[in-house]
């Protein structure tokens, strides 16, 4: 009997030692402790063997790496909470140890717009948006106030104390920085205006507008005309007048991104504007011009260009031959070309008016014109205290006229000095020169400017033609060689005058008029 025990236990203690030994995985630690979902964690421990699985809140998860004492893995979707993680193998599973599974990393994926300043609203898009608790612009301190928040998108208020940086969201799981910077801009100060120059003008007229702030600028107003910008650097603006209905008083505003400017003083008015086809019709050089219009009140000037727009000549108000309301007559500058004519008031330029030269008035030119007349007599006689005088063939007229530069002996004046719109004159009265020497006095004058020192003649001659009580004046302009050019004012007809060498007592040939046609 006692034998058969001892058998028996033999047999049992061979098939023991004869079973595989079992090792079932040792789980000692988890890293980190708490992760949101999608983040990475690292199992450690022992004897995981060759095909371990975990499982984190009774689910089995997928794993990155294995190795017999470490697990890596990344968290997949698993209820938020706190929970346990389990190794098991062929051997058994582990003891479990805590996990807190977190919620998900709020992700950014674009925000806009991609600057501003505080106070602006931005909009954040991405993943994970729900719970976020905190959003800071670059290293600000304060959080932005969020409102309008969804799963993936996130609208916010630029915070005071935001700078320039990346935009990070945080939720429980942790916190994301966008890759992204976004700019803090500092608000622009109100615009300031100091100047406007000139400070009035009419329509078209360039000005100034100086002030402080003039940047991103939005509009420019005239009262309440917005006008475009011509350009706009180191606080100096430029613009271009707009219409006006009449001369008034006018607020210049700017408003930029910093806000709407004190009002800058400036003075509109409208163009003057030739309105009635001039006299005569066209431009003769040396002859006179007649202009009618609008706005014509503190003219200062008329400008003659050129089909570029570029003046060509320019006739002063100073030397006008009459400056009326609403009219005024000029000399035509004998270089003026142009193909457009226009008059400028105090207020700045008017509009231009179409002209072209009127054919056949050739006559006068820079080639030939009289600029500084010192003497005009050609008879004098020896004691030189007789009549100085000089003749002239007149085909208008048919005949010689002779005009006296002294009255009688001992050099007593011919002439009478006259103002005529500021400028001087000497003017004779024309005399007929008949046979026997004798000069019979007629209803015609002669005009003749001298220059401002009152040393020598312009050259400028006006002709006043009496016929017989119905006068009609001439304006013009004596050649080097001593003939006068004139053309009527009122309809550019020419008035010819040629100068011929006589004595005061010679009597002329009957062909000495004959090559003055």
């Amino acid at each position: 009997m006692n034998r058969f025990v001892v058998v028996l236990g033999l047999a049992i203690g061979l098939f023991s030692t004869c079973q595989e030994k079992k090792y079932p995985p040792q789980l000692t630690a988890v890293s980190p402790t708490a992760a949101p979902i999608g983040a990475d964690i690292t199992l450690s421990g022992s004897q995981f063997g060759e095909d371990p699985a975990v499982t984190i809140a009774g689910q089995t998860v997928p794993t990155k790496t294995r190795a017999d004492n470490a697990i890596t893995l990344t968290l997949p979707q698993l209820p938020i909470g706190a929970t346990t993680v389990r190794v098991q193998n062929a051997d058994g599973t582990s003891s479990p140890l805590p996990f807190t599974v977190l919620q998900p990393l709020p992700f950014v994926s674009g925000f806009s717009p991609s600057s501003g300043q505080a106070g602006s609203e931005v909009l954040i898009s991405g993943t994970f948006l729900n719970d976020v608790t905190e959003v800071r612009f670059g290293n600000g301190t304060s959080s932005a106030a969020a409102f309008q928040t969804s799963g993936n998108s996130l609208r916010v208020v630029v915070p005071a104390n935001a700078v320039t940086g990346s935009i990070c969201l945080r939720n429980s799981g942790g916190q994301f920085c966008s890759l992204s910077v976004f700019t803090v801009t500092v608000p622009q100060p109100a615009p300031t205006i100091t100047s406007v120059v000139p400070e009035k003008g009419c329509a078209g007229t360039e000005i100034s507008i100086r002030g402080q702030n003039l940047q991103n600028i939005t509009a420019v107003k005239f009262g309440s005309q917005t006008v475009p910008v011509k350009s706009n650097a180191n606080n100096v603006v430029t613009v271009i007048t707009p219409e006006f209905g009449s001369v008034q008083p006018v607020a210049i505003t700017i408003q930029t991104a910093g806000g709407l400017s004190n009002e800058g003083r400036f003075t509109g008015a409208p163009q003057a504007t030739i309105s009635q086809t001039p006299v005569p019709n066209g431009l003769i050089p040396g002859g006179p011009l007649t202009l009618r219009g609008t706005h014509f009140s503190s003219v200062t000037g008329i400008d003659f260009m050129n089909g570029n727009g570029e003046v060509t000549a320019t006739v002063n108000a100073a030397s006008f031959l009459s400056n009326e309301s609403g009219s005024c007559m000029i000399k035509v500058p004998v270089e003026a070309t142009a193909t457009s004519v226009r008059v400028n008031n105090e207020y700045g330029h008017g509009k231009p008016y179409s002209i072209s030269k009127l054919s056949g008035s050739d006559a006068i030119n820079t080639g030939n014109v009289a600029t500084n007349v010192g003497s005009i007599t050609t008879g004098v006689i020896s004691d030189g205290c007789d009549p100085a005088s000089f003749f002239y063939c007149s085909p208008n007229r048919g005949y010689e006229i002779g005009f006296k530069y002294f009255s009688s002996r001992c050099n007593m004046k011919g002439y009478v000095p006259e103002q005529l719109q500021g400028r001087l004159f000497e003017t004779y009265v024309a005399y007929r020169y008949t046979t026997g020497a004798a000069l019979i006095a007629t209803d015609d004058l002669l005009k003749l400017e001298r220059n401002s020192q009152n040393t020598a003649y312009t050259g400028t001659v006006i002709v006043v033609a009496g016929n017989n009580g119905k006068p009609v004046t001439y304006v013009g302009n004596m050649t080097k060689t001593g003939d006068i050019y004139a053309y009527s004012v009122q309809d550019g007809a020419l008035f010819k005058m040629c100068k011929k060498d006589l004595k005061y007592f010679s009597y002329p040939t009957p062909t000495i008029c004959s090559d003055c046609k």
